[in-house]
């Protein structure tokens, strides 16, 4: 389903294999939460997924991809040292450990879900901005309404020919 809805002709993308059941639950262990419905079905169909802009010739840019979804272990990784970071830091303007953040736009804020033990059917895409006093605003409510809007703003950002090429 999200392969046929994410990868689009004429756009290079990496995806990673399948994530296997166990790796999916080492997410929710490792973060105590329950993983939404989408973003596990996505996984499980592609652990991480990016656009590919390497050999492009991008003004004032060394970025090589373009993250649309992290892979289950970069999930892990970037929420805890988000939560670690927090605590250390104990400003407590954001708690991170009451969300699920699944990537990092281009301009560094944060995609993600309220965390649930519970597995509660809260779709909401949340977005967050580091370093900004604020709490998360919504930003879509569902996982393929989040993507597809990232999908059509990247095509903007970039420019029509940048998709042409790759």
């Amino acid at each position: 389903m999200w392969d046929r809805f994410i990868l689009q002709p004429g756009l290079s993308f990496w995806v990673g294999d399948k994530a296997p059941r166990q790796e999916l639950k080492e997410v929710e262990q490792a973060l105590r939460v329950t993983l939404p419905r989408s973003l596990r079905s996505f996984l499980a169909e592609m652990d991480g997924c990016s656009i590919n802009l390497a050999g492009l010739e991008l003004p004032d840019s060394d970025r090589q991809k373009v993250n649309v979804v992290w892979s289950c272990r970069e999930v892990i990784a970037r929420n805890v040292a988000l939560r670690e970071e927090e605590a250390q830091a104990g400003n407590g303007y954001m708690a991170h450990k009451d969300m699920l953040w699944f990537v990092a736009q281009p301009d560094g804020d944060l995609a993600g879900f309220r965390a649930t033990i519970d597995g509660a059917p809260d779709s909401t895409i949340f977005l967050y901005s580091p370093g900004h006093p604020s709490e998360p605003r919504p930003q879509a409510v569902s996982l393929r309404q989040y993507l597809m809007e990232r999908l059509r703003l990247y095509r903007q950002e970039y420019g029509r020919d940048l998709w042409e090429m790759i």
